[in-house]
């Protein structure tokens, strides 16, 4: 996990969530909380490609699509990690 910065309500999509997480806990989103939704997102959108296309999860989490998530757009790389992004990421905030 990334301790670089994340900047809340960035996007309309991240407002949206955010809100809704604050009505439901009562207290706003840390770092951890949005990293740990995309990583959710990310699963289940590929979950839903796999079938959709009759392959394998691990296929369709390797097969490059894109999502936006609340840090941003979330891409994963052939590897399957995360390829972050100057949406997401500012030099002076990496450890």
């Amino acid at each position: 996990m990334t301790t670089s910065q994340w900047l809340p309500e960035k996007s309309e999509y991240s407002k949206t969530i955010e809100e809704a997480f604050r009505r439901r806990f009562g207290r706003s989103m840390t770092i951890t909380t949005a990293l740990a939704y995309d990583a959710a997102y990310t699963v289940v959108a590929a979950y839903h490609r796999a079938l959709a296309k009759n392959l394998e999860l691990v296929k369709t989490l390797h097969d490059s699509t894109r999502l936006r998530g609340i840090t941003g757009t979330i891409y994963l790389g052939h590897d399957g990690e995360r390829v972050f992004s100057d949406q997401f990421l500012k030099e002076e905030y990496i450890e």
